[in-house]
């Protein structure tokens, strides 16, 4: 009669530590709740550029109908004809998505460029910006919405050069790209293919 209540008792705890059965994988304590799936796109590191500036119009120029404007003419605060050394500004690309069911937001925390497999400057980063269906960057908040895969894009600017792997200034040397993204409280690195410093561009203006 006792070997008869073991039998029930035993099958019971067994049942209990066995796997779901409707397809689902058991939640590990060690598995973040919401996974983020992120890649570094593309690299171009160039030049870090000025910000632009508006100039001022004057209040006679700006109130003279475009008629008056000789066709080929400078407008005011641009260069007139010439050839010179244009400011092409670094940037990274971002792919960035989550399996989350809300908006969650996202940071950098650092970026830094590596060589021969050792990191050889921090760079800065700002002005965030989203890829629209339009065909146009816009200024973005850094959140990506559930269900969404946002293709951001950061201005990033230059290292410094003194370190033996990539002085004296970086050119013809392989370089990666490694992004610190801050996803609800962690921390994911990553990481670019490998690409080259370019070289500034001449533009005619």
């Amino acid at each position: 009669m006792r070997s008869l209540l073991f039998i029930p008792c035993f099958a019971l705890a067994c049942a209990s530590h066995e796997p779901p059965t409707d397809g689902t994988a058991p939640t590990s304590p060690t598995t973040p709740a919401v996974q983020l799936r992120g890649a570094v796109s593309s690299v171009n590191l160039v030049d870090d550029c000025p910000e632009p500036e508006t100039p001022a119009i004057p209040a006679e120029q700006a109130a003279k109908p475009s008629a008056d404007v000789a066709p080929g003419a400078a407008l005011y605060g641009e260069p007139g004809p010439g050839f010179g050394p244009g400011c092409t500004q670094s940037t990274v690309q971002l792919t960035l998505a989550h399996d989350g069911r809300t908006t969650l937001p996202i940071a950098i925390a650092e970026v830094r460029v590596v060589a021969s497999g050792k990191a050889v400057g921090k760079v800065s980063v700002r002005a965030p910006q989203r890829w629209e269906a339009d065909g146009r960057y816009s200024a973005w908040d850094q959140t990506i919405p559930a269900g969404s895969e946002v293709k951001a894009s950061y201005r990033v600017g230059l290292p410094d050069w003194k370190a033996p792997e990539v002085a004296p200034d970086g050119y013809g040397r392989d370089l990666v790209l490694e992004v610190d993204v801050v996803f609800e409280g962690r921390t994911i690195t990553l990481r670019s293919s490998t690409f080259q410093r370019e070289r500034p561009h001449v533009v005619v203006t």
